[in-house]
This record gives structure tokens, C-alpha cells and sequence, in this order.
């Protein structure tokens, strides 16, 4: 196996090395996490040694494809993204064994080869979305419809994925991972570092995370415990960008501890049991990964900066009998039906849009207004006593798939971390330099 150096900002304790079939393998395999460093970490300008696969590797079981390089076409540097549509896939998960035990025939008829989708009648309304699929593969999903955007966000432009279905039907499984099928998050992590070996020679990278939710339309920070992590507020800069206010953003260097970071989130997002779900998630998820890059043999002003924002959005359901299961209910289905509306509204061209409605459409406004890309996943049960909300997620899919967007590369961050890291560690190094020939002066008296 080849090694190479990757010139990166990296911590200064030692640094495993990076396999991308080693990692995802990991993932099928279930192996435990790690406990994550509970702050930042410190940088120092070293480089540090990861794992290049040979020609004869490839990823293990069934993320198999996903490090074949034909298969992820690299953007060219001059590539630029015209004005599109945001990009919809649904996907109908399998029956569950109870479904199953009662022997009733699938409520959807899905035509993958047209990306259509209509009730398993003859009559019924046929709804079309870019990508259609049937069954448990993560991989084919992420494969064919959010691999370039990932690469497309190593480039430069913000990109966004989001998940979205009644509850209980697959919406986390396909987002996030389980032991034998890693989602769209964890291939996307691989993805980025394997981005990051291809570019080695040309660029240099600082990678952060962060990691929220929206529980009964308060934000949470899931990577901090301190008293500041609850009920933290979205203030606007003097650009107009919209942030949260005090959300911990932690420094990575390996796939291996962003995953850390993830199973430390996971761990402390609300879930709760359900008439539908035993597990189920009752708030919205975004995980961020803010990637900055610069060329090596460049000034310091030419750092670029795109965000990755990765949301498991909670699922709508009908009204529950547990009061605390109804509270949270309400506020799920008020800022889903809000997202709806905003999305009805971006489609009719209104003046006003009314992202401050709900603290989820506040956070996502830069993605549906701006120049992200993005890509969304939409959720459906097969099981006819589902049809309403399946009907439901399947319209709002087609309102999401006429919005347009007019992607662009990010502007230059002055004030981002690497920047800021190579600027101490240049007056660092004047400053020994000041001191070593001071040294040499008092020798010399």
C-alpha cells in the first residue's frame, strides 16, 4: 500500500492513518467509537502520513464502488454550475415484518428506469422526481444522486442534503448508518477525505464539524454538554448571513473522528417511542462539515470556504395520546408545514418568504434562497394505511423539485481558521527566529 503525506493543519498528537475501505468497513462491522476529545483540538503546521489504497483496493461489503474513481469524476477548476433545479429522489423502503405478516400487497408502484412513482392502481396520479428507489441500498442512492454534490462541495460550493418522510420510514437508516449499511453521511465523510489524497499535491485543508438539533423549536448543541449548549439563538451578520449564536464547531483531522463526533450527537438527540417507531427521532438534525482549503504555493488571501450541511429532518405524524409525545408532535409538524409553505411560496415567486416562521426554515434559507446545492431525499412507507402521509411527502416532493438554484463557488473567507492558524504559525516561527539570533548575539559579547 502507498503512503503519502498530506499537507494539512493537523493536531499535534499522532494521527492514525486513513483508509477508506478500512473505514467503511468499520462501519459494516460496527466497530465502537472512540471517545471524541471534548474540545477543539490544538493545530500545528505538520503534515501527517494517511493510507492511499492501491489500484487492487476497494472498499469493503457494501460500500464496495465507492472509492472507484471513475465512479466520482473530479470537477475541473474552472468547472462552473448554471442555474438548476434542486434534485428529488424518493425512496420507498421494504414492508417491515409485521407489514409483511399481514400479506398486503405494496401501495406504490415505483418505474426506477423512469423516476416515477404512482399508487398501484390504474388510475392513480403518477408523481416523477429525478431518481426513484426501492430497497435497502444506501450505496446506489448515494452513488447516483449526492456524490457530485459532495465532490462538488470539495470545489468550493455550499451543498446541502436533506432527509425528509413521515416517521418510520427510513429516514435516518438512509442519513445515517446501520452495522451492516453505512448512509449517505458516513460515505459522504469518506468521500471527503479521500478528495482531500487526490488533491494533496495542489492543496491543503482545515476541516471542521458541528452538530445540532431543533427539539420543540429550541436549538441544541450536541457536541457540547456546558451550560451554553441549549437554547441557542440564530443572530443575523452584518452581511445578512444568518448563524447560531455559541454552536461549537470541532476540528478534525481523520473520518474516524467526525464519526466519533456523529455517535456523540446521535447519542444525545432526542428519541423517544412511538405508535410508529420504537426509536424514533423527535427533532431535526444538522450536521455540518465546514471545509477551507487553500493552494500551497499561495498568499494567505486566497482561502476558500464551503459548508457540507447534512439534515435528518424528523417525520410528521398523526396526533399522539402521550401529552409530552403531543407537544412534541406539534412542533415537528408546525415547522415541517412551514418548510412546505415556504417551499409553495419560493415556487410562486412571493416578495416574502417566511423563513423566520420556524427555526428550522431559518437555518435552511441560505440552502433554498442562495447558492447551495442541493439534494433531497424523500421518504415513503408502502403500507396502505401510510397513503395519506406518503401522498403528502410525495407532493411536497415535486413542489422541492421546481425550485430553482443558482449555485457559485464561496467567497473567500478572510477570517477563516486556516487563515488564521498559518498567520500565528508565521509569527510563531519570526519569533524564534528573533530569539535565536538574539541568542547568537549575547554568545558573541
Amino acid at each position: 500500500m502507498k503512503r503519502s503525506r498530506i499537507p494539512f493543519l493537523t493536531s499535534q498528537q499522532q494521527t492514525p492513518s486513513f483508509s477508506p475501505a478500512t473505514f467503511l468497513q468499520n462501519m459494516t462491522d460496527n466497530q465502537p467509537p472512540a471517545s471524541p476529545p471534548a474540545t477543539p483540538l490544538l493545530y500545528s503546521s505538520d503534515s501527517y502520513t494517511i493510507s492511499t489504497p492501491s489500484p487492487s483496493s476497494s472498499y469493503a461489503s457494501l460500500a464496495t464502488s465507492a472509492s472507484t474513481k471513475s465512479l466520482r469524476p473530479k470537477l475541473s477548476k474552472s468547472t462552473t454550475i448554471a442555474s438548476e433545479n434542486i434534485q428529488v429522489m424518493v425512496r420507498c423502503r421494504p414492508p417491515s415484518d409485521m407489514e409483511e405478516q399481514s400479506h398486503e400487497q405494496d401501495c406504490w408502484l415505483l418505474i426506477p428506469e423512469q423516476g416515477t412513482v404512482k399508487l398501484d392502481e390504474s388510475n392513480g396520479t403518477t408523481f416523477e422526481y429525478d431518481r426513484v428507489f426501492k430497497g435497502t441500498d444506501n450505496t446506489e442512492i448515494y452513488e447516483s444522486g449526492i456524490q457530485k454534490l459532495v465532490r462538488s462541495t470539495m470545489e468550493g460550493y455550499n451543498g446541502t442534503v436533506f432527509a425528509y418522510g413521515q416517521t418510520a420510514s427510513g429516514k435516518t437508516y438512509t442519513m445515517t448508518r446501520t452495522a451492516e449499511e453505512p448512509g449517505v453521511i458516513p460515505k459522504a465523510v469518506a468521500d471527503v477525505f479521500t478528495y482531500i489524497e487526490e488533491e494533496a499535491i495542489d492543496r491543503e485543508f482545515l476541516l471542521q464539524v458541528s452538530y445540532m438539533e431543533i427539539y420543540n423549536e429550541k436549538i441544541n448543541d450536541l457536541l457540547n454538554t456546558g451550560r451554553h449548549s441549549t437554547g441557542l439563538s440564530i443572530r443575523t451578520t452584518t452581511h445578512g448571513q444568518d448563524y447560531v449564536e455559541n454552536l461549537s464547531t470541532m476540528a478534525v483531522t481523520t473520518p474516524e473522528e467526525v464519526m466519533n463526533y456523529i455517535e456523540l450527537g446521535e447519542g444525545r438527540r432526542h428519541t423517544s417511542e412511538t405508535d410508529f417507531n420504537k426509536n424514533s427521532s423527535r427533532s431535526h438534525t444538522i450536521f455540518q462539515l465546514i471545509i477551507e482549503s487553500k493552494p500551497r504555493m499561495s498568499s494567505l488571501a486566497s482561502v476558500r470556504t464551503s459548508r457540507l450541511n447534512l439534515i435528518d429532518l424528523a417525520g410528521s405524524e398523526k396526533v399522539a395520546t402521550n401529552t409530552e409525545r403531543r407537544q412534541e408532535g406539534s412542533f415537528i409538524n408546525k415547522s415541517l408545514l412551514t418548510l412546505g409553505k415556504v417551499i409553495t411560496q419560493l415556487n410562486e415567486g412571493a416578495k416574502h418568504i417566511p423563513y423566520r416562521d420556524s427555526k428550522l426554515t431559518r437555518i435552511l434559507s441560505a440552502s433554498l434562497s442562495g447558492n447551495d446545492r442541493v439534494a433531497v431525499i424523500c421518504t415513503i412507507n408502502p403500507a396502505w394505511k401510510s397513503k395519506d402521509e406518503s401522498t403528502n411527502t410525495l407532493r411536497f416532493a415535486q413542489g422541492v423539485k421546481k425550485v430553482r438554484i443558482n449555485p457559485k463557488i464561496t467567497q473567500v473567507a478572510q477570517n477563516s481558521r486556516l487563515q488564521n492558524y498559518k498567520e500565528q504559525i508565521v509569527e510563531l516561527e519570526i519569533q524564534m527566529q528573533r530569539k535565536t539570533e538574539q541568542e547568537a548575539e549575547t554568545k558573541e559579547r
